[in-house]
């Protein structure tokens, strides 16, 4: 008579013990979605600062960019060409 009830007892702390643990793996669950959910969407707003910044490297560096930052800064272009030397020839042909 008593082994039926110890089965019983058994099987309702298995049971018990079930639902708590499938209780803790849930909440886990939910909790690791929304982190994962928060770094996608940081993610996301990282890629776009990423390509709003690239776009801004390139037309800072665009040749009109730096020819016009360098003329404020004072820099011309030279229209005469100055030699120290004349050119000499690889190979003489003795």
């Amino acid at each position: 008579m008593k082994k039926p009830i110890l089965v019983l007892v058994l099987l309702f702390l298995t049971i018990g013990t079930l639902i708590i643990v499938r209780s803790v793996v849930s909440s886990r669950i939910t909790t690791s979605g929304l982190e994962l959910s928060q770094v996608r969407e940081e993610a996301n707003v990282l890629r776009t600062q990423n390509a709003l910044l690239r776009e801004e490297i390139f037309s800072l560096s665009s040749l009109t960019q730096v020819s016009e930052r360098a003329e404020k800064v004072g820099f011309v272009e030279s229209k005469s060409v100055y030699a120290v030397s004349g050119a000499q020839p690889i190979a003489r042909g003795e």
